[in-house]
C-alpha cells in the first residue's frame, strides 16, 4: 500500500507517471522525479490523487523527496 504513482504535471495521468514510495506516515514519498517547482500529483493504490510539495533532489542518487499535502496518516 505504499507504492504510489508520481506525476510531474507534464503527464497528469495515472497510466504514464512514475513509481515512488510512502516513507514515513507523515507522508514523505521518494521518487525518481527530478526537482521540480511545481506542485507533484501522487496517485494512491486506493484510487485518491494528492498534491505534493517537492522538498528536495539529489543528483547523485538521482531521487527526489516530497510530502504529500492534506491530512494523514499516510
Amino acid at each position: 500500500p505504499a507504492v504510489v504513482i508520481v506525476s510531474d504535471g507534464r503527464r497528469p495521468r495515472r497510466d504514464v507517471g512514475v513509481v515512488g514510495v510512502v516513507v514515513t506516515p507523515e507522508g514523505h514519498v521518494l521518487t525518481p522525479v527530478p526537482q521540480s517547482q511545481s506542485p507533484l500529483t501522487v496517485f494512491l493504490p486506493d484510487g485518491r490523487s494528492v498534491a505534493a510539495k517537492p522538498l528536495g533532489w539529489s543528483r547523485e542518487w538521482g531521487v527526489a523527496l516530497a510530502r504529500l499535502e492534506g491530512r494523514g496518516p499516510w
